[in-house]
């Protein structure tokens, strides 16, 4: 995860928080980040989009892997499949709240989703973070 909130940090120049709202910031981060799309995160993930909607940002990452993997992977730890995403969630959460652009939409006001989609298109999971308490 941290690999996601490392690219959105690299893309901004945004440095005047105090003086946007939740949609300007949202909105800002957008179209900064969307420039250099798609964009590798890690070996196995790509940032593919990223919007804003009102006080929303949105982000889609397609992971290099299907969900027959995921199994493999539950089947060698003995996860199960919820344990594995609220872990995913944890550190999705924990990435975005110590990142100063991400964490200052959410103090005012804002929302940053991260959807998480399989390499054959279907949703992994949703991660919505509106509060960094």
């Amino acid at each position: 995860m941290k690999t996601i909130i490392t690219a959105v940090v690299l893309a901004l120049s945004v440095s005047a928080h105090a003086d946007m709202n939740a949609d300007q910031l949202a909105k800002e981060v957008a179209a900064e980040v969307s420039k250099d799309l798609p964009q590798q995160l890690a070996g196995d993930m790509t940032l593919t989009a990223v919007a804003a909607l009102g006080n929303r940002l949105i982000a889609k990452a397609q992971m290099d892997y299907d969900r027959a993997h995921t199994n493999q992977v539950m089947e060698k730890t003995g996860w199960t499949y919820e344990q594995m995403m609220v872990a995913h969630a944890t550190q999705t959460k924990s990435d975005i709240c110590s990142n100063g652009n991400t964490k200052a939409l959410i103090d005012l006001g804002g929302e940053v989703i991260y959807k998480y989609f399989y390499s054959d298109g279907i949703l992994m999971t949703e991660v919505s973070v509106k509060s960094c308490e």
